[in-house]
């Protein structure tokens, strides 16, 4: 700025001249770190106000406390109480409920029970379960199907993700109007949620990986399922009348199975 200052001088310019011979230089920052006026403490304030005569400064003064927000909220907080001896203190007052509770109730930990959950079962082995009880869609699934791992939805189908309940829609819409994917009708479990095997709908593209369009984190999920082509899905979803075209009302469709098998 100095140098500016000093050029314009130099080229006649009076302003600049004025200010050079009259002028102060500022730095914003640092003047307002050097005449920013000391921090008063509170109590310091109040004793210089009462001491010039301020009544309600010398009142609190006298009779006030001073409180720090954080720390008084630590300090009354009230304790955390036992959840049993909360049933103990209420049943010695004649609570029924606290009574039968503490005599007949059992302590849960929410996450230790996690603990208890049944493991999981490997899809194949599900599907081989129901075969050997007579289930004929899982059976048909073992012969014909395939086995497909879950993987994260690529950011290029992330608007095709449909709606939950609405799987067999959502994959058949899907692969109705993208010649790069299969639809594919079977089994899924997503471990991720603990969940149990469902009939459900998926896609699949050229390579055999999973489009999944209506469950949301499904790396740990397994699919088992048979793919039906585009021209063949559409067939049987205006033969059918709805969406789900490989196993319906609790029933194999034989028709299409025969058209699949050859």
């Amino acid at each position: 700025m100095k140098h500016f200052l000093q050029t314009s001088a130099a080229k006649g310019g009076r302003f600049g001249r004025f200010l050079i011979e009259h002028g102060t230089a500022y730095n914003e920052r640092l003047t307002a770190m050097l005449y920013r006026p000391p921090i008063v403490p509170l109590k310091h304030f109040l004793q210089t106000c009462a001491a010039k005569g301020r009544r309600f400064e010398h009142f609190l003064l006298v009779h006030g406390s001073t409180h720090n927000r954080r720390l008084t909220a630590m300090l009354n907080r009230p304790p955390t109480l036992p959840l049993k001896h909360f049933l103990q203190t209420s049943a010695a007052k004649g609570g029924q409920f606290g009574r039968f509770l503490i005599e007949h109730g059992s302590t849960h930990n929410r996450r230790l029970t996690m603990l208890n959950r049944p493991p999981a079962v490997p899809l194949r082995q599900f599907l081989q379960t129901c075969a050997a009880n007579g289930g004929q869609f899982e059976r048909f699934l073992l012969e014909h199907g395939t086995a497909y791992k879950g993987r994260e939805l690529p950011k290029k189908y992330s608007a095709a993700r449909g709606a939950l309940g609405w799987c067999f829609r959502n994959a058949a819409g899907l692969a109705l109007i993208d010649d790069n994917l299969t639809y594919v009708e079977g089994y899924a479990v997503n471990h991720e949620s603990g969940g149990s095997p469902i009939h459900h709908a998926w896609c699949v593209d050229r390579r055999g990986r999973v489009i999944e369009t209506t469950w949301q984190n499904v790396t740990k999920a397994e699919y088992f399922g048979m793919p039906i082509e585009g021209e063949l899905l559409a067939v049987e979803l205006s033969r059918v009348n709805h969406w789900g075209v490989l196993f319906t009302d609790g029933k194999l469709n034989d028709e299409l199975v025969k058209r699949l098998t050859g």
